[in-house]
């Protein structure tokens, strides 16, 4: 591990020890199912061992917070991996655009209340990758068909006997 993510790592376990002040590493664990158990976050808070995406991910639901509030060095890795090249992620979806079922003009109200259904009925890790992308699109809107159909991908309900994206293997 280089200097700089040893500080990295470092920064991340003062946080993390900073939550979990006055909280019962045990039961936090096993309420949170964080993998590794109390063991693991004695590690992580201790910084003896850097915290992967699913404990991190679980620290984060577990404190009700964003990934990036309990590693900015793994959000920025999701981030980048979402962003990546369409090939090196290979969305086989079809882009969205603005019209209905039917063809039908649909309000920005309406796929506001669309996209907030399908935030409700996600994942944290589906939530925290949507508003990646979301927020690559406030950045560049000619990007729509790709970010579209990743944003798609990562909120509709996984198929059966589907290894797709929104099983996040992200690496």
């Amino acid at each position: 591990m280089t200097t700089k993510e040893t500080s990295i790592t470092e920064d991340e376990a003062a946080k993390l020890a900073r939550r979990f002040a006055g909280v019962n590493r045990a039961r936090f664990a096993r309420e949170n199912k964080v993998p590794g158990g109390d063991s693991m976050v004695y590690q992580h808070v201790r910084n003896l061992r850097p915290m992967n995406l699913d404990q991190a991910m679980a620290y984060a639901a577990g404190f009700k917070c964003s990934l990036r509030d309990i590693s900015p060095r793994l959000a920025d890795q999701v981030e980048r991996a979402v962003m990546g090249s369409a090939a090196s992620i290979a969305l086989p979806v079809p882009a969205l655009t603005a019209s209905g079922a039917v063809g039908q003009a649909v309000s920005i109200e309406q796929a506001v209340r669309v996209l907030a259904g399908a935030l409700a009925a996600s994942d944290d890790l589906s939530r925290e990758l949507s508003a990646s992308i979301l927020k690559a699109l406030t950045q560049d809107p000619s990007r729509i068909d790709e970010l579209a159909a990743k944003l798609e991908t990562i909120l509709s309900p996984p198929k059966k006997n589907s290894h797709e994206f929104g099983a996040h293997r992200v690496a």
